[in-house]
């Protein structure tokens, strides 16, 4: 966030959900300066856009709190985990094992890690697969925001073996930070 310009903007967003959630009660200086602290990695439109979107749904009268608004901004960890794999799952039936992946996200790359690698999903029934869903998901939602910043596909490893350059990381997802991973 643009502290100056959008402390004004973050105030007011959350003076809207005072009103509603709090019933008049002034917010104090510090509860804003310590909600702003725990959102500024998010921008000041997604604060806005998650505050209206709680003013709309939510029906317990208490201040939400900045965890509740992170939801709003990010969705829930099963949701998110969900859209995880529904992107691995696509990757996968589109492009195969033998290539390698950069998904932008380093925990999906090291959920892949531990499900086998890969080159090993790639080999899995469609059973199989089904099967490794649940254990991503579950994986997913447990592991911290860290992991290599690519999975190697089979052709990349084929060629280091052989002492080859390694051919082109597919970028998958968001770009600017698939490429941010390789740099």
């Amino acid at each position: 966030m643009n502290l100056k310009k959008d402390k004004m903007r973050f105030a007011q967003a959350m003076a809207a959900l005072g009103e509603i959630f709090d019933a008049g009660r002034e917010s104090s200086a510090l509860k804003t300066e310590l909600y702003f602290q725990s959102l500024e990695k998010f921008s000041i439109d997604e604060i806005e856009k998650a505050s209206t979107s709680l003013i709309n749904t939510r029906t317990t009268a208490t201040f939400p709190k900045p965890g509740e608004i992170t939801e709003a901004i990010e969705g829930r960890r099963e949701d998110k985990a969900r859209r995880a794999w529904a992107v691995v799952d696509d990757t996968m039936r589109k492009h195969g094992n033998y290539v390698s992946v950069n998904f932008g996200q380093p925990k999906i790359h090291r959920c892949i890690e531990m499900l086998g690698g890969w080159e090993y999903l790639g080999t899995l029934t469609e059973d199989e697969w089904k099967w490794k869903r649940k254990e991503f998901e579950s994986l997913y939602e447990a592991l911290p925001e860290q992991g290599p910043d690519h999975i190697a596909g089979f052709i990349e490893k084929s060629n280091i073996e052989k002492g080859y350059d390694p051919p082109p990381v597919l970028q998958v997802g968001d770009k600017a930070k698939a490429q941010k991973l390789l740099q």
